[in-house]
């Protein structure tokens, strides 16, 4: 019978009953005190059909239990998955932070190196720039060298002009008070009306004798001399109308 078939197929060969074999039962008949055929018979159809829908049922728990076990193989495959892709995501994020953290440390590395660097550069100038400050500082000497011997000429021209019995202005007035050659704060001050007349005179009588005698004398001489004992006079006069 199919039914048979199907039970063995559900239940396995093991099973040695099934509803056909109950219903297929015979009993040998009793004389006397035996059960009614009727009765036995009932009772075999009923208990045929409680076996037949117990096999169903042990038939699709079978069916769900194996359903049950192919989704807890592929949720077996998925955590295990998952559980890999962890791992492997948690050794990347370690590398990660191990490369960041060197090159942190790289980063930090170069810039105190750079600062270091830079300080050094800070505290000492290149050579081109060493050697043009010290060519400038030379010039600058120079410069001062020449300012001072050109006011220590005009000073002894001066000298030479003013006589000295009519001269009241101090000698003072001509020092060198200043590195760059400028005279003092106030210096035309302190000259007085009688220099006038002497000066005048002077500068007309040695106009001659500043001339120079030949081509070959110094450069500076050559140059000509700004008239200071006139730009004197004309200071000494606008500061005393000014007092006036």
């Amino acid at each position: 019978m199919k039914q048979d078939r199907v039970i063995s197929e559900v239940l396995g060969e093991e099973i040695a009953l099934s509803p056909s074999d109950l219903l297929n039962q015979q009993f040998k008949r009793a004389g006397f005190g035996g059960y009614q055929r009727r009765q036995v018979d009932d009772f075999i159809e009923r208990v045929a059909d409680v076996l037949e829908g117990l096999i169903n049922q042990v038939r699709q728990l079978k069916e769900k239990n194996e359903e049950q076990r192919r989704a807890i193989a592929e949720y077996e495959e998925i955590e295990a998955a998952l559980r890999n892709t962890l791992m492997t995501s948690q050794h990347h994020g370690n590398q990660i932070l191990d490369a960041a953290r060197r090159e942190a440390h790289v980063i930090i590395e170069e810039a105190k190196l750079k600062r270091a660097q830079a300080q050094s550069d800070a505290t000492k100038l290149p050579t081109h720039l060493a050697r043009d400050i010290q060519l400038l500082e030379q010039q600058r000497s120079r410069l001062r060298v020449e300012l001072l011997a050109i006011l220590e000429t005009h000073r002894k021209l001066i000298d030479s002009l003013v006589p000295a019995d009519v001269a009241t202005t101090p000698m003072g007035f001509f020092e060198v008070g200043d590195p760059l050659g400028f005279p003092n704060d106030a210096p035309l001050a302190y000259a007085e009306e009688p220099i006038k007349p002497a000066l005048e005179s002077k500068s007309r009588d040695r106009a001659e004798e500043m001339e120079p005698d030949s081509a070959g004398e110094d450069q500076s001489m050559e140059t000509p001399m700004p008239d200071l004992a006139g730009d004197g006079l004309e200071a000494a006069e606008r500061d005393e109308n000014h007092e006036r």
